[in-house]
């Protein structure tokens, strides 16, 4: 095989590596939904504590393994393909490392988290192939002729299509968020009251200057994502910040088993006075935990709930409990116009009351005017 080819097809399959992995590392960051099949598998392993190594998202990784080897390709055709062999190495040593782990964090995926991640399986099979590839070069005799402004043509095309897909789709995700926000002439009109009509539902004080209600799903991939950003302002907020939750389970939706009899488990929680221990357990759990029976019951029964109880009145489908997860849910869709959880309104004496779902939360509620509300004296 022309080694020359070879460092081209090298080169290509490395800027399609950033792409996948350049992807895969600003929805991390944004906090966003990747577009990945019914069963949002996806975000399923996003979540789960094996896509972070030493508290950084392994997409990072791969991202600056893939540019790594996208430097090599172009090394190389200034050294005239291979130059020296400690080129060859770097690369196969690289995209070695790179396959291991990907092996691994497949056969963790599809046996662990029982998630399918198509991007993640696409990142696999370029590092892979690439690895193979690698070892092709490396028994060929080499350096070799090459065209050198072909090969910086490739490269170069490779580095304008890689960046401008991870445009795309971080602009396609961020508008398929804003284009789901209730807009702004419901706002004017939404009341708290016209939410929350149990204060069983809000933590805080309700001295607070902020209100936070959150239309979200127990087994929700995207609000178990932003929880701990929410939570965050929350415990930083000194008293000045209310969180409220009402129901808004897909339930007969696949991959949201558990959404329907999370959501009656956490209306049981609620008359034990216990709905916000066993609602924050649920979104701090891991997603294989939430999207269980099983995992659903043990959180339940760490909360101090009753399990018996609770299968008792989930087998005879308690008419009391389903009734008031879908008023929760009649409400969020009349009333307040939600069609993705999270859905976020934000209450605010002086500010216009405005939605946010999880891509947008936290840099509205870091944005000055709240931080001025939320750093003032709770007691001012």
């Amino acid at each position: 095989m022309n080694p020359a080819v070879i460092n081209r097809v090298l080169s290509m399959l490395a800027w399609a590596g950033v792409f996948v992995a350049g992807v895969l590392t600003v929805a991390h960051w944004g906090g966003m939904a990747l577009p990945c099949g019914a069963d949002s598998g996806c975000d399923k392993v996003a979540l789960d504590p094996s896509s972070k190594w030493f508290g950084i998202p392994v997409a990072v990784f791969g991202l600056g393994a893939y540019l790594l080897l996208a430097v090599l390709a172009l090394w190389r055709i200034q050294r005239g393909l291979a130059g020296t062999r400690s080129l060859l190495i770097a690369g196969l040593t690289v995209s070695g490392i790179g396959t291991i782990a990907s092996a691994i964090l497949t056969f963790y995926a599809l046996n662990v988290i029982k998630a399918t991640c198509l991007w993640c399986l696409a990142s696999a099979a370029i590092m892979t192939l690439t690895f193979v590839l690698y070892a092709i070069l490396s028994q060929v005799e080499l350096p070799m002729p090459t065209s050198k402004l072909l090969d910086q043509m490739i490269a170069a095309a490779g580095l304008f299509l890689s960046i401008g897909g991870i445009a795309y789709y971080k602009a396609n995700m961020d508008h398929k968020a804003t284009a789901l926000i209730p807009r702004k002439p419901l706002l004017e009109k939404l009341q708290i009251a016209d939410l929350v009509t149990d204060k069983r539902y809000l933590k805080g004080p309700e001295t607070a200057k902020v209100t936070l209600v959150e239309y979200g799903d127990i087994n929700c991939p995207a609000c178990r994502q932003v929880y701990p950003k929410v939570e965050g302002i929350y415990q930083s907020a000194h008293g000045n910040l209310r969180i409220g939750f009402q129901h808004f389970p897909w339930f007969g939706k696949e991959g949201h088993d558990t959404s329907l009899p999370g959501a009656m488990i956490s209306e049981i929680a609620k008359s034990k006075g216990k709905f916000w221990e066993f609602t924050d357990k649920m979104f701090a759990a891991n997603s294989g935990d939430a999207a269980s029976m099983d995992g659903v019951l043990a959180l339940a029964k760490i909360v101090g709930l009753d399990t018996d109880e609770i299968l008792r009145r989930l087998r005879q489908k308690d008419q009391a409990l389903l009734d008031v997860v879908l008023e929760n849910q009649r409400k969020g869709i009349q009333i307040a116009g939600v069609q993705v959880t999270p859905t976020f309104f934000i209450f605010s004496a002086g500010l216009p009351t405005v939605a946010a779902t999880n891509t947008d939360i936290e840099k509205i509620l870091t944005n000055a005017p709240y931080v001025r509300l939320l750093r003032a004296n709770a007691k001012s």
